[in-house]
């Protein structure tokens, strides 16, 4: 039988909540957190910042840039093809980084790793990569000519690290981090391998997860489109970069420079940040800039983080630092997502996003600064 008749518990519940709000209504005025919202639309605190005489910055929405091409139209569009198309059979394959998925052998391949990897796990887990590294390969190539020639010439060195391993070792790595060892850095004598490129397996072998899968276990389809991808990538790249005149193309940074100079002609006491989310980028930019008589440019990346530039940094951007003067050394600031939390940076009025980042939560982190 259930008794419905009101029980003492109702009367201490409703006490207790009683009390947490006088509790509240006490601490509400030496404990406050407000958004700038409630600033401006509680009166009680409107009237009292306007009596203060301070105010906050009003926040413009974003503003799409646009920039020509110039000539340089056809061959991005190509080059975009090629390498964000996962169904085109001509484009980047990314087989590199998913050999487990070509393992024609998977008894043999169980019973010799079948206690240190899970199959249906390390195919999922390649199959993943290979599609990160095809996006990381876009956002790359959207961020800058610098920033996508490194990633070219990396993803080209790796791939030819493969093929050697295919051709004089007869194995095809997998290793879950690290660097591979290149055979053609030791020496082979009489048909064994070197002592010291052993000694190399080895380490790799007991510290870093290396796989060696016989490539007599691997269907040879694997290779074929690891040297297509190495075509691909080389044929792209020669055609961004064999080309001197073509090479110095920077229609997106002509943009930056346009905007920058336009900004401070408008207010030349205003203060620029531009984020980038990688950090050659931010490096080929700020150099660019600074070769074409751009003054006032400030470079920030987490590599540069010591003592001395952090306070460079601060005391031309940050108004609430205090340990010396304020400075204006410096108008413009290009950095990573290094400050985009944790450091004050306004001084500044303007925020351009070079680039977007992969996490869009990181776009209101720079507005943040």
């Amino acid at each position: 039988r259930v008794d419905l008749r009101k029980s003492p518990n109702a009367d201490f519940t409703k006490e207790s909540t009683e009390i947490s709000l006088e509790q509240r209504r006490f601490l509400e005025p030496i404990v406050i957190r407000r958004s700038r919202l409630d600033l401006e639309y509680i009166t009680r605190y409107r009237k009292d910042l306007e009596r203060q005489n301070i105010s906050f910055p009003k926040v413009e929405g974003p503003t799409l840039l646009e920039y020509d091409l110039k000539g340089l139209g056809q061959l991005y569009l190509d080059t975009l093809s090629q390498i964000g198309d996962s169904e085109s059979t001509d484009g980047f394959i990314g087989a590199r980084y998913k050999p487990a998925t070509y393992i024609i052998e998977r008894d043999k391949f169980l019973e010799k790793y079948g206690s240190a990897v899970d199959d249906v796990d390390l195919k999922v887990a390649q199959t993943n990569l290979s599609d990160f590294m095809r996006k990381l390969l876009v956002m790359r190539f959207e961020s800058s000519k610098f920033a996508f020639r490194t990633t070219l010439e990396r993803m080209i060195g790796n791939n030819k690290l493969i093929i050697n391993w295919w051709e004089k070792l007869e194995v095809v790595p997998i290793m879950k981090k690290g660097q591979l060892p290149d055979p053609d850095d030791y020496s082979i004598e009489d048909g064994e391998f070197a002592d010291d490129l052993e000694a190399k397996l080895e380490q790799l072998r007991n510290t870093k997860g290396l796989l060696e899968i016989p490539a007599e276990w691997v269907d040879p389809q694997f290779i074929l489109d690891v040297r297509h991808d190495t075509e691909v990538l080389q044929t792209i790249h020669d055609s961004w970069f064999s080309d001197p005149l073509l090479e110095e193309l920077d229609p997106k940074t002509d943009e930056l420079e346009a905007q920058i100079q336009r900004l401070l002609k408008e207010n030349p006491e205003r203060k620029i940040v531009i984020f980038s989310a990688y950090a050659d980028t931010v490096n080929y930019v700020s150099k660019l800039l600074i070769d074409r008589g751009m003054p006032g440019i400030l470079s920030f990346t987490a590599a540069d983080s010591s003592k001395e530039n952090r306070k460079t940094l601060l005391s031309n951007f940050d108004a609430a630092y205090a340990i010396g003067p304020q400075e204006d050394d410096y108008q413009v600031l290009i950095c990573t997502d290094a400050l985009s939390e944790g450091v004050n940076l306004h001084r500044a009025g303007v925020v351009i996003n070079y680039d977007i980042p992969y996490n869009p939560t990181r776009v209101i982190q720079r507005i943040g600064r």
